[in-house]
């Protein structure tokens, strides 16, 4: 089942730090875009860059990772999935779809973006720009604090096989 605001306004503020709840929807919240990102080289990443005041341009056709501003502490009995808000994707701006989040997992979301619009275009931090969706779920018996690559990132972090060269 979706959780919905209520049940939001109840739970976040154990799971979603910082949390706010004016970023509450009917059945999502809406999480803000952090300071750090990275850019693609053939075979690595470039070093953590942060955010300047007046935004990150991305030109065309350019691809970074980012990451939200909040970080996760995901209870065991819920999974969750983020997905781009309309008002972000309408600027031609896409979030590719690696936003499961499972049961036990802790840390910043990392954000695979790419700017698909012809021109450049501006990014800011602390601008909204994904929505949780967050689901009840059976606690399963391997949870990704457990089991899990990623656990306790922060910032815009790479594949972790990349990490270990």
């Amino acid at each position: 089942m979706i959780c919905n605001d209520q049940r939001f306004l109840s739970l976040s503020t154990s799971f979603i730090i910082p949390f706010e709840p004016k970023n509450v929807n009917p059945s999502s919240i809406d999480l803000c875009l952090g300071e750090i990102y990275r850019i693609p080289f053939t075979e690595n990443w470039s070093r953590p860059y942060q955010i300047r005041d007046e935004g990150l341009k991305l030109k065309a056709g350019q691809f970074v990772l980012m990451h939200t501003y909040e970080r996760i502490k995901m209870p065991k009995h819920h999974a969750a999935y983020i997905s781009l808000k309309s008002t972000t994707a309408r600027k031609g701006i896409e979030h590719l779809n690696a936003g499961f989040i499972d049961p036990g997992f802790e840390g910043q979301i990392t954000l695979e973006l790419i700017n698909h619009w012809p021109f450049e275009q501006t990014l800011y931090k602390y601008e909204p720009i994904v929505q949780l969706v967050l689901f009840d779920a059976y606690i399963p018996k391997k949870t990704y604090d457990k089991t899990g690559h990623y656990q306790g990132q922060i910032g815009a972090t790479p594949p972790w096989m990349w990490e270990k060269k």
